[in-house]
């Protein structure tokens, strides 16, 4: 969390799961190219492509601040085991570098949000009360009734 910078232009959005988040995410997607849909992926749920230059991520699963590391599949051929899926890991640098605005979602509670400055005064950070946002990120927060959600 300390060592993640936030650009001015970065929007989050935020919920709880199953409570609507890609959906959001498609709207804020298509907000930014025009409405055209042509330019999103919806198959990878909206996941950043760099080829496209588009696309959401999620911070506390896609980015890593370990460098990748190559490793060997367990089973093999004959084994009767598939060897498991690899998902796209960015490293922090990597993240950095991606270019402005940055779509990403959480589902973190509050006192875990990565997108919060320290506090500046140390009486401050002795109280209860949440870490101010960083400044310029630009938080969608989307809620749903709990009970449509529990079934969902």
């Amino acid at each position: 969390r300390d060592r993640m910078t936030h650009q001015v232009s970065d929007v989050w959005v935020t919920t709880f799961p199953k409570c609507g988040t890609t959906l959001m995410e498609q709207v804020i997607l298509l907000l930014r190219n025009g409405g055209d849909p042509a330019k999103l992926d919806p198959r990878s749920k909206n996941t950043f492509d760099e080829a496209r230059g588009t696309g959401k991520v999620w911070p506390e699963s896609d980015v890593s601040s370990i460098p990748k590391q190559e490793t060997p599949g367990k089973g093999g051929p004959g084994k009767g085991k598939k060897p498991p899926k690899k998902k796209a890991k960015l490293t922090l640098e990597q993240f950095e570098a991606m270019p402005g605005p940055r779509l990403m979602k959480t589902h973190a509670p509050r006192h875990l949000f990565l997108a919060t400055a320290p506090f500046k005064e140390p009486s401050l950070a002795r109280c209860p009360q949440p870490a101010p946002l960083a400044p310029g990120v630009k938080v969608v927060y989307v809620s749903r009734n709990a009970k449509d959600a529990c079934v969902s």
